[in-house]
């Protein structure tokens, strides 16, 4: 059950990088150096007139190449920093973690500079004392138990303000047994663009016990990735877990925080499909589509394969002809300098849709009693979007599963 994607990024760029960074280092563990030399040239020179030094320019030094040896030297005068990395069993009565390999990577704004494979203790324990420090770089590790890859990354950056660090990555024996889990929260965020509505659905997914569920054995089976970002088709022989509900005419769908990446997700009409492990505690599921409109109408409806303990929609205060759902409605918020109409349900059943109807669009995106345009939407939905990630960052950094 094991799920790996390939590295984006490209071994050039990765290399050209780390070069840049380690000349970087070199120049700071030569810069005592270099002070001393010219302080020893200027002593050493003797005095010229302003006649003479005008008549006889000196040349222009130029520094030498820095070589891969030179590189080098810098690497092992660098400041150094110090990571412990902890793995611990996460299920109750199940088997010590023991010795286990760990995969750390570091990276730097993004790009990775540094990887390596590490194998802990007994106790499940492994330090890291020579991580390159002279720039913040973020550990990241991965280990694989009970044919799942679990991994996490630290929430500061080792560098040279926080030389140490520590990590834990807590693991959990597998079940094929379905827990009772459910979803806590299901947020729709909708906003106009052009040519129609933009959505962003959010779902908080809980799992109760302290196994990790493979899924739905009996379907697991290879699938054809739909609709793939770069229109591609991947294949992976994993059990579905998650299910998700949106509206059918739903397009450009993008995948954000909680999913492994098409190879692991499918769409099948209006059912996103997660195949990939549940890890136990909390995850955060959201993904981004748009609602074309061209009849002034719009309907959506939203829904998961286990019940729904808080739903909510969010609505721009654009002059739209709104119909619940399945919801009431309740309070406005300000969002940014906009407001937003909030639309909610308590205790949604599996496999019942809640969301609203709209009437009074125009096939541009706006409604027919506004011209209120995007530049203030896309404003508000980055908010929105930038606290879902700190919500993620925090309550998945133990819990990702691929």
């Amino acid at each position: 059950m094991t799920q790996t994607c390939p590295d984006t990024r490209t071994d050039s760029a990765a290399s050209v990088l780390r070069h840049w960074l380690l000349t970087v280092a070199l120049v700071l563990s030569m810069g005592t150096l270099t002070f001393s030399a010219q302080e020893v040239q200027e002593e050493t020179q003797p005095p010229q007139n302003e006649t003479t030094a005008q008549e006889q320019p000196q040349e222009e030094t130029i520094a030498p190449p820095i070589g891969e040896e030179d590189i080098q030297k810098a690497m092992e005068a660098a400041p150094k920093g110090r990571l412990a990395i902890r793995v611990v069993q996460g299920t109750e009565g199940g088997d010590p973690i023991g010795e286990i390999v760990v995969h750390l990577s570091l990276l730097h704004r993004g790009s990775l500079v540094d990887s390596r494979d590490l194998t802990t203790d007994d106790h499940g324990v492994v330090i890291v004392d020579d991580i390159m420090a002279a720039m913040e770089v973020w550990p990241q590790i991965s280990v694989e138990y009970a044919g799942c890859t679990y991994q996490t990354g630290a929430e500061d950056p080792i560098g040279p303000q926080n030389p140490e660090g520590t990590l834990t990555l807590t693991v959990f024996d597998v079940t094929a047994e379905q827990p009772d889990w459910g979803v806590m929260m299901m947020h729709i965020f909708v906003d106009e663009m052009d040519g129609g509505l933009v959505v962003r659905q959010t779902a908080v997914v809980e799992n109760p016990s302290d196994h990790t569920w493979l899924g739905d054995l009996s379907e697991a089976e290879s699938h054809e990735g739909h609709n793939h970002p770069e229109g591609e088709v991947e294949q992976a022989p994993n059990a579905p877990t998650a299910r998700f509900t949106f509206p059918a005419a739903a397009t450009d769908i993008q995948l954000e925080g909680g999913f492994h990446g098409w190879c692991c997700t499918e769409r099948v009409e209006d059912t996103l499909i997660v195949r990939m492990p549940m890890m136990p505690g909390q995850s955060m599921f959201s993904f981004a589509y748009r609602i074309p409109v061209s009849d002034e109408k719009v309907s959506l409806t939203f829904g998961a394969s286990a019940a729904m303990a808080s739903a909510v929609v969010l609505l721009p205060d654009a002059g739209f002809n709104v119909t619940p759902v399945g919801l009431q409605k309740d309070a406005e918020r300000p969002m940014g300098d906009r407001m937003f109409h909030m639309y909610t349900a308590k205790d949604v059943a599996a496999g019942a849709r809640v969301g609203v109807s709209l009437a009074g669009l125009m096939s541009d995106g706006g409604s027919a009693d506004t011209t209120k345009k995007l530049a203030s939407g896309r404003n508000v939905i980055l908010i929105v979007a930038g606290l879902l990630v700190v919500f993620a960052f925090v309550g998945l950094v133990f819990r990702r599963s691929a």
